[in-house]
C-alpha cells in the first residue's frame, strides 16, 4: 500500500518486497543514487533493524524514512515529502 500512495504522489517507486537484507537495501540505494529510503514494516520486531538500517543508508548520504505499525499512509506520504524538502 505504501508504494500506490507514493505513486499517487508522483513519487517513482521501486518496490524491493519484503524481507531484504539490509546490506541488498543499502547497495540498492547506492548504486541507484535514489534520493529516498521509505522502510515500511508491519512487524513489531522488525523496528529496531529498520531503525539500524535507516541510520546506516543516511551515513552513506542516503534520506530514510521508517514507517511503523499503525501509521496512516497520509503519514507516510507527509514524512517522505518532509524528509527531501
Amino acid at each position: 500500500m505504501a508504494t500506490i500512495a507514493l505513486r499517487e504522489g508522483n513519487w517513482r517507486v521501486h518496490h524491493l518486497g519484503a524481507d531484504l537484507p539490509s546490506d541488498e537495501l543499502l547497495r540498492f540505494a547506492k548504486e541507484h543514487a535514489v534520493d529516498l529510503v521509505v522502510i515500511s514494516l508491519t512487524n513489531p520486531q522488525a523496528t529496531i533493524l529498520a531503525h539500524e538500517t535507516a541510520e546506516r543508508l543516511r551515513s552513506q548520504g542516503t534520506a530514510t524514512i521508517v514507517g511503523a505499525p499503525g501509521m496512516t499512509l497520509a503519514q507516510l506520504v507527509e514524512q517522505a515529502r518532509t524528509a527531501k524538502a
